[in-house]
């Protein structure tokens, strides 16, 4: 699914669009001939889902903020509850049907959506069961978390996952080597950093967490992108680092 970034922009009601384009992964961004209102070809970007998302993750326009809201505080967790999100108009409860007949029906159907939710559910139980207790215990510390449990969330190894984090822009290695938000993403509400100090030693240092916002933005970027364990590429070492 491509979108026109004339649009995107125009919808997010952002009128410098060339920041817009400087953010985006540019194998997802194609020139497209179109023929505008007078019957005129013109040429066009268009952008792919994955980049409708990140235009929108990265913009402070109250509309992106609640579109990404509801992906963190909705989407998000509903799919790790259920395994799956719906958008289609709810119907009305049996029990409000006048009907007789009709509510018989709507009875059934009914039953037969709660067996069918059932079975989703013991399916997939065995899978998500070990990642929902993870996210559970994270969400009552305020969901912050480090690289690792982040990238057993989302289902592939903690180096993968830096490593797509580096390859993006969206953190760097400092001197000591260690992982940093990238200028554009310091403030974005994906990362946190905090200090802390060693139980074993006097050492005081600095880590960069993962936030619930950056959780669920990184799973719809990863998902809409076909990323998974076997197709990101692997990087060495356990953590990611560069051997010297």
């Amino acid at each position: 699914m491509y979108k026109r970034q004339a649009d995107v922009c125009s919808a997010l009601e952002i009128s410098k669009t060339a920041d817009v384009r400087s953010r985006l992964k540019a194998d997802g961004v194609v020139l497209n001939d179109i023929t505008d209102r007078l019957g005129r070809k013109q040429s066009a970007l268009f952008i792919s889902e994955g980049n409708l998302y990140r235009a929108v993750f990265q913009s402070r326009k109250p509309k992106a903020e609640e579109f990404t809201d509801w992906i963190a505080e909705d989407v998000i967790p509903t799919l790790r509850e259920t395994g799956e999100y719906s958008l289609k108009e709810k119907k009305p409860d049996s029990y409000m049907i006048d009907d007789k007949v009709e509510r018989a029906k709507r009875w059934i159907e009914e039953q037969e959506d709660k067996n069918r939710e059932i079975k989703i559910r013991d399916d997939r139980i065995t899978e998500l069961e070990p990642k929902a207790m993870i996210c559970d215990e994270m969400i009552s510390s305020n969901m912050l978390m480090n690289f690792r449990d982040a990238a057993y969330i989302l289902g592939i190894s903690q180096s993968q996952f830096t490593g797509w984090l580096e390859e993006n822009g969206y953190v760097y290695r400092n001197a000591d080597n260690l992982l940093r938000p990238t200028e554009k993403y310091r403030n974005s509400g994906l990362f946190e950093v905090k200090p802390f100090r060693s139980r074993s030693s006097y050492y005081t240092g600095a880590q960069t967490h993962v936030t619930a916002k950056g959780l669920a933005v990184f799973k719809v970027i990863l998902n809409s992108d076909g990323h998974t364990q076997d197709t990101l590429p692997k990087h060495g070492g356990r953590n990611g680092r560069k051997k010297h």
